[in-house]
């Protein structure tokens, strides 16, 4: 799936649409996921193109997302994390600080 989308990051959102890519099955939600962020290397581009696809967007879209935002830091939307946290209240920022410090 992943060299697949390489060769057509000019036409992903069609790309996507397609029948191997569209996410209506779990054998496909994670495979996806995982290679929009890879493919995109920034949540925003993942987050945004995943809910546009229809299927199970919301699952490409947080777990894609998500991959993406812890490797590609730089590429979160500001307004869209602060809005997150103001309404979960999880403070991530000092959790995933705990977290990194659970590693060493």
């Amino acid at each position: 799936m992943y060299g697949e989308l390489v060769s057509a990051s000019q036409a992903l959102p069609a790309r996507l649409r397609e029948d191997d890519c569209f996410p209506n099955r779990p054998a496909i939600i994670v495979p996806l996921a995982i290679s929009l962020a890879v493919v995109t290397k920034s949540a925003r581009e993942t987050i945004l193109l995943a809910t546009n696809i229809g299927g199970d967007s919301d699952s490409v879209a947080s777990i894609g997302g998500g991959l993406a935002g812890a490797m590609f830091p730089q590429s979160v939307d500001e307004d869209w994390y602060r809005a997150v946290e103001s309404v979960n209240n999880h403070n991530l920022i000092e959790l995933a600080t705990r977290l990194a410090a659970m590693r060493q």
